[in-house]
């Protein structure tokens, strides 16, 4: 994605992992990047992911868009 097929000027990727909800550790809070765009690969297991107002499962294999300035989280709701 760049200015010519999304309108993406930054873009932010990061390598991010969600325990399991037993660990207590499997839960990112809501926010945003005013500054730019974020795209998540999902590389195994599944979990949830919420994007404005809409929450719904990911699976390995799966990738999601969240355009500049969207409120969005992750979190792993599973054992």
């Amino acid at each position: 994605m760049d200015a010519s097929t999304a309108g993406t000027e930054v873009l932010t990727f990061a390598n991010a992992r969600y325990e399991p909800r037993a660990t207590g550790k499997a839960f990112e809070k809501k926010h945003s990047h005013p500054n730019a765009e974020e795209v998540a690969y999902i590389i195994s297991g599944r979990g949830m992911a919420g994007v404005d107002d809409q929450e719904f499962e990911v699976k390995a294999g799966d990738s999601i868009w969240v355009p500049r300035g969207t409120v969005h989280w992750f979190h792993n709701s599973f054992d």
